[in-house]
């Protein structure tokens, strides 16, 4: 199911989640839809993009005869006009290194995808992370050197370290703005867009 856009302000987005988070009552599924439906309200404000679930848009990848029909990762985002791939994003409350390896794995399968091209982004979009700089540093070099391309991780709540006794459900976190408007930036066309939407380094920093 492909949504168009409607070119809400981040600001909607950001709303919406802090409705949602005040919400929340400790069943996980629940702070995992919360992450999946700001990535699709980010989406939302920018302009001739669209989204979509990916149990409801999956890829066929092959290998020699070998076929697997339904590849998928939480969000794809396409361009409105062309419906060409521009992004897949794993969605996380949080991100440790199992899931990181499981998104990665997704994604190099995804890579030889016919719909995938060169310019297609693959990105991580987590709450919080459990993660340490060493392991990310060589999952990164080793998805470059499966496919040649790199990803992308936005850990978006203020406060990014996860601890199993500072749930989200109880914490109530907030969200780091700077980090959202680097995810809407890396997904932002840059022609033909309000000055409002493109933000550069330089206005970034201020927020």
């Amino acid at each position: 199911m492909k949504i168009a856009t409607s070119t809400r302000p981040l600001d909607q987005a950001i709303q919406n989640y802090h409705r949602a988070v005040d919400k929340l009552t400790g069943r996980k599924a629940d702070s995992g839809q919360l992450f999946e439906n700001l990535i699709r309200d980010v989406v939302y404000s920018i302009p001739k993009l669209c989204w979509s679930v990916g149990d409801d848009d999956q890829f066929q990848a092959k290998i020699g005869d070998h076929v697997s029909p339904n590849v998928q990762v939480d969000a794809h985002i396409r361009c409105e006009e062309t419906e060409e791939l521009l992004a897949c994003v794993e969605s996380k409350t949080y991100i440790d290194l199992s899931m990181l390896k499981r998104a990665l794995m997704d994604f190099a399968i995804i890579a030889e995808c016919e719909q995938c091209t060169k310019d297609t982004k693959f990105i991580i979009f987590a709450g919080q992370k459990t993660l340490s700089e060493v392991n990310l540093n060589f999952w990164r070099a080793w998805f470059e050197k499966q496919t040649g391309r790199t990803f992308h991780l936005f850990v978006v709540n203020e406060h990014k370290n996860r601890s199993s006794y500072s749930r989200i459900d109880k914490k109530k976190f907030s969200l780091d703005r700077l980090e959202l408007r680097r995810f809407r930036n890396l997904l932002t066309p840059q022609k033909n867009l309000p000055h409002w939407l493109v933000e550069s380094k330089k206005q970034l920093s201020l927020f």
